[in-house]
């Protein structure tokens, strides 16, 4: 499998990929100016260019995950991968906890370790359900969202391209809207309008990040 990105992000999805166990068949893709973590470098080839991941897809996996925290450039990177012949896989940890009766789309979604999500939730395409994230019953997450680690939620609905920080935490019933950024430590107790910076606590919409005519 190819994993695209060779920072942050991939390297904790690694992490999970060990956990798992018998995942040692791993390539990874960096075609940017920013450095790989050095154990990636040391221990597992790095693809350059498109050129080479099209030839990868062909002869050795076709599938492929995005290890792109930014959820747009997520989707865009998705995207173009597809075209050369990759399919956007699910990674799903054998170490996360996920209720019999969970929806979960068939593309791009990634959770990691010790990640819990409770029967009634439903995750989007192309998300991230990040180490030690809590879902409780009835949670919704739409497509291309990023729920980072020590979230708490339950029956709570998140829109998507949204970015939930980490330790956030949720009343159940609320309704956060699409292209929303919730920062870290915030306790949200109400509604929020699409495409707000969301803080505090009890957190509240701090600004506008992205004007409806964008979305």
């Amino acid at each position: 499998m190819l994993i695209i990105g060779t920072g942050g992000l991939a390297s904790d999805i690694l992490s999970s990929f060990q956990f798992d166990e018998g995942f040692d068949d791993l390539c990874f893709y960096n075609d940017t100016e920013i450095p790989s973590k050095e154990y990636i470098k040391k221990n597992y080839r790095i693809l350059t260019s498109l050129a080479e991941a099209k030839e990868y897809f062909k002869k050795n996996d076709s599938r492929f995950i995005v290890g792109i925290g930014d959820n747009i450039t997520r989707e865009k990177i998705a995207e173009k991968f597809e075209t050369l012949g990759g399919v956007n896989s699910n990674y799903i940890s054998t170490r996360a906890l996920v209720g019999k009766y969970v929806f979960i789309d068939k593309t791009g979604v990634i959770i990691l370790h010790h990640a819990a999500i409770g029967n009634g939730c439903s995750i989007g395409r192309g998300s991230i359900i990040y180490t030690n994230a809590s879902l409780g019953h009835g949670s919704v997450i739409g497509e291309y969202v990023l729920v980072s680690g020590n979230v708490c939620m339950s029956d709570t609905t998140i829109g998507k391209f949204s970015t939930i920080g980490i330790g956030a935490s949720f009343k159940p019933g609320v309704i956060i809207a699409g292209y929303s950024f919730v920062g870290v430590g915030s306790v949200v107790t109400k509604n929020i309008d699409t495409s707000y910076l969301i803080a505090g606590n009890p957190g509240r919409a701090i600004k506008k990040i992205v004007s409806q005519e964008n979305l």
